[in-house]
């Protein structure tokens, strides 16, 4: 910082604030947003670790409860910040088995005005073709 410089070189501190015209309390304070956020970072921490599987919206919530007072969106974003996002879940449904031609075998047709995607009778009743 330039005070700081200032003073190494010689200035009292006063003479060197008054150069920059800045006052003596906006150069020595501290701010407690900064401390407070510490505080709910670490806790943020150590309820991910306590609670692996709970994601934002619950530590928020339990934070909320222990009484700090932080927005979802500010939570969000320190929540992010700090690397604790879940890994998505993987979609679990029906698995399909790959379509071979032998299972589904494309029926030509036979007659006029016959639609060729539709199966034969005899391929459903498992009894050979004529």
């Amino acid at each position: 910082m330039l005070v700081a410089e200032l003073v190494e070189n010689g200035l009292s501190l006063n003479k060197a604030l008054r150069l920059v015209d800045l006052s003596k309390s906006s150069y020595f304070y501290r701010s407690k947003k900064a401390s407070y956020e510490e505080k709910l970072v670490r806790r943020i921490k150590k309820l991910a670790l306590e609670n692996p599987a709970y994601g934002y919206r619950r530590l928020w919530f339990l934070i909320q409860k222990e009484g700090f007072e932080v927005s979802l969106k500010k939570f969000y974003r320190l929540y992010r910040k700090l690397g604790l996002s879940l890994c998505l879940r993987k979609k679990r449904g029906w698995r399909r088995t790959p379509r071979t031609e032998e299972a589904f075998p494309i029926e030509v047709a036979r007659e006029p005005s016959k639609r060729w995607s539709e199966v034969d009778p005899i391929f459903w009743t498992g009894q050979p073709p004529n």
